[in-house]
């Protein structure tokens, strides 16, 4: 579980730091907006990150699934209803899918 909370937390600081150069890989342009979503997404998994590491109770691992599988959701919903951000919603939808199988796959497994 350590791993995997140490790779969540440079995972967002990499969100944080690179989210321009993401976006612009991604969809071959740049976009504030998307840019600007992908650094709150990076300031999300650290925060949860922290949290996971210094918190170690069954509720806040199961509304960390849950944070993952909503955002997960809401990036499947993303896609389906914009062109534009399409690419970089099911980018986001297939990783917020791995996190949150992940962190229930090492809740279930503790």
């Amino acid at each position: 579980m350590r791993r995997l909370v140490a790779f969540r937390a440079v995972y967002g600081v990499f969100l944080l730091v690179a989210s321009n150069a993401v976006v612009e890989t991604v969809t071959g342009k740049q976009s504030r907006t998307a840019a600007t979503v992908g650094r709150f997404i990076g300031a999300r998994h650290v925060i949860q990150a922290l949290t996971l590491s210094r918190t170690h109770s069954e509720g806040w691992r199961t509304v960390g699934v849950a944070t993952d599988v909503l955002h997960a959701l809401s990036m499947v919903a993303l896609a389906g209803l914009s062109e534009r951000y399409r690419r970089l919603a099911v980018l986001a939808a297939a990783s917020a899918g791995i996190w949150g199988a992940s962190n229930w796959l090492s809740h279930r497994g503790s």
